[in-house]
């Protein structure tokens, strides 16, 4: 079917193009680009975009050159570096969200903010970051202490979820580290980092 194909003038811009050589080994490796050209068909809907008289011509440039293969790769690439999104890399339907990310920047707390027997009420480093997750909607804190000295010990902060998830957490962070706590133990999400607030 294919072979008969190659002989065929064609009329499309890019099969003009190619020159006698390319249409010689094309001939030479005919049962290769058939059954190439049978998965291409398969997978990309080859046939109904182009005319499938076109495929042995179209199928050279396109996929034995592979340029169309490193300009996609480039793009790609590029995309994905600018973007933080890697739904690029697929070809179908995405089925896993890729929205989610890591906070590049860790938040700066006081360490009294984790310590079980700070102010008032006691309360366990577990159940605050469980709190603070379910109220921002990140999927995982990660904390890591920082210590300077006795007095002046800090925690690095940081997160996976989305960006609004994430900016909600840092939100929370900000508030002095009595009013973060009362609202803990409370189980009362504030106000001010609430996003009808905004």
């Amino acid at each position: 079917m294919l072979a008969q194909a190659t002989i065929a003038p064609s009329t499309h811009p890019l099969a003009d193009r190619f020159s006698i050589e390319m249409q010689s080994d094309i001939e030479k490796h005919i049962d290769d680009y058939e059954v190439f050209c049978v998965e291409i068909c398969e997978e990309c809907e080859f046939v109904r975009r182009y005319n499938i008289a076109y495929g042995p011509r179209l199928m050279y440039a396109l996929f034995v050159l592979k340029r169309w293969l490193t300009a996609l790769a480039f793009r790609t690439y590029h995309h994905i570096a600018v973007s933080g999104r890697f739904d690029a890399i697929y070809v179908g339907e995405i089925i896993q969200d890729w929205s989610e990310s890591e906070s590049r920047d860790p938040i700066i707390v006081s360490s009294s903010l984790l310590r079980q027997n700070y102010g008032e009420s006691p309360l366990s480093a577990h159940r605050i970051l469980d709190l603070l997750q379910e109220w921002t909607g990140v999927s995982q804190i990660f904390t890591r202490n920082l210590y300077q000295n006795r007095r002046n010990d800090v925690i690095l902060v940081t997160s996976v979820g989305t960006a609004t998830a994430r900016q909600r957490l840092a939100r929370l962070l900000l508030l002095p580290i009595d009013q973060l706590r009362r609202a803990i133990r409370d189980e009362i999400m504030p106000l001010s980092v609430r996003d009808e607030s905004l």
